[in-house]
This record gives structure tokens, sequence and C-alpha cells, in this order.
């Protein structure tokens, strides 16, 4: 009877301890997945295959000047969206006559790399042209100017663009821009290859949280400073200036004009046409 006694002693007091051991072990796996989930998120893979990028698909039936004088799409089952992207160098915006003038979506600069030294930069009216934008029922979207001279600081940039829209009911995708500014910006060493590394690098990290990835440039921009066929998980924004553009890659955007003028906006502004189904 007394050695039964201290067992069940015994299996009172060793339960509450193995209460804490099985809760201690789960609190570290989950600590460890969380590590692990996080090292994933932020770190990047590396350049993948190379692949065709789709060919351009639209006709020069389905453009027409709207009733707002956008340049706009309508052909196939696809449809345009009037749009505009700002920065700083517009300076104060009226946003509700932005709205009014037909705009239905805007780019906001979030913010910069400096093209000296890569430090990383907020544009000085993200916030305030974000919030008003948005108070006025247009829809958002982001760009990041890049400097980025490495993958470490390319990743740097795009965990940077997301710790800002968290938040911000953003959900159009991220534009990623590394056009030259000078004659000493310290992207113009890099070679094709390594400047398409810093490009999948930025979208990777925007990728694995969730996001789509616009790549900014211009038709010579594009052919001759990063490896298309290296980047088709990511969509072209297209600056270029004409009435119909010769360019022969899919586009998801046009920057179409860099001296329209709107409403609400004292400086000329880039107008833009966004392609959807």
């Amino acid at each position: 009877m007394k050695k039964s006694a201290k067992k069940r002693n015994k299996l009172k007091i060793d339960k509450p301890r193995l209460i804490i051991v099985i809760a201690a072990i789960l609190f570290i796996l989950v600590i460890f997945m969380w590590i692990r989930s996080y090292k994933y998120v932020n770190t990047y893979d590396g350049l993948g295959k190379t692949k065709e990028y789709p060919q351009m698909k639209y006709s020069s039936e389905g453009f027409y000047r709207d009733k707002y004088n956008f340049l706009n799409y309508n052909y196939n089952g696809v449809k345009g969206r009037r749009g505009i992207d700002v920065s700083v160098h517009q300076g104060e915006i009226d946003w509700a006559s932005v709205k009014k003038s037909g705009v239905e979506f805007a780019y906001i600069r979030l913010g910069f790399s400096s093209y000296a030294d890569g430090q990383i930069y907020m544009d000085k009216y993200f916030e305030k042209n974000i919030e008003e934008a948005q108070n006025n029922g247009i829809e958002v979207g982001v760009y990041f100017f890049s400097q980025a001279v490495s993958t470490e600081e390319a990743v740097k940039e795009a965990r940077y663009v997301l710790s800002k829209i968290k938040g911000k009911n953003v959900k159009l995708p991220i534009g990623f821009d590394m056009e030259p500014v000078t004659e000493n910006d310290r992207i113009k060493a890099l070679t094709v290859e390594q400047k398409t590394e810093v490009a999948d690098a930025f979208g990777c990290i925007i990728r694995k949280h969730g996001r789509e990835t616009l790549i900014y440039g211009n038709p010579e921009w594009i052919a001759n400073n990063i490896d298309l066929s290296l980047l088709t998980d990511y969509k072209i924004w297209l600056a270029h200036y004409t009435s119909m553009s010769s360019f022969e890659y899919d586009y998801a955007m046009w920057q179409y004009s860099s001296t329209g003028r709107v409403a609400g906006i004292n400086t000329n502004v880039d107008l833009n046409i966004m392609f959807v189904k």
C-alpha cells in the first residue's frame, strides 16, 4: 500500500513537469518555424532558368482617346484604365480635382536610394499623396527608385517598401525603377547580368510576400540593360512616349507621356494606361 501511494504521488508530481516540457518544446518549434519562415521570405534565391518573355498582344485598333482625353484601350476583352504617376516633383496635389479629371489610379513614389551612396530615403510627399488619393477614391500603387548595386541592397530596398505599405491598402503591383540619372550613378558600371540580378532580387522578395512587381523602363533600357528571359516572373511598366509603341514584349502598364496636364497638378505629370481583362 505504501509503495502504491508513493507511485501515485510521483505521477502527480511528474505530470506538471511533463506539461512544462511539452510546452517548452512547442515554443521552441514555433520560434524555429518563425525564424525559418522569416529567413525564407527575406532571402534572394538567385536567378532561375531562362524562359521566353511573352510577346506584345495589343492591337492598334483598340486604342482611342476617351472623354477625358486620356489614351485608353478596349479590344478583345482587354480594357484600359486611366492613371498617373507622381512624386515630390509634382509638389502639392489637389487630389479631388485629379479624381474629377478622370484619373482612376495613381502610382506614388514611395522612396528612392541615393545615386551617390545607396542610402534609402522616403519621398517627401509619399504619406500625404497616398492618404489623399485614397480619400478621394483613387486606387494607388507605389514605386521605388533604385540605385542598388548588389542583390543585398535590392533585398533591403524591397523590405523597406513592404514595411512602408503595411496597412495602407496597396493592392496594385509594386513598381521597380532603376533608370540612370547622372553620369556618376552607382549602377552605371553594372553588367547586364548584375542589373538583372538586382531587379530579380527586389522582385523575389516582393513575390514571397504575396505581391507582384512591375519593372519600369523604356524600350532601349529594357533591351540593353536587363535580360528579360530571366525576369519572366515580373510584369513590365513600359515608358515609351509615342502614340503607338512598337515594343515587342508584353507590358502590363504603359507610361505614354511625360508631359501630361491634369487638373489639380501644377506641373507636367506622367500619364499611364493599365491593361486589365
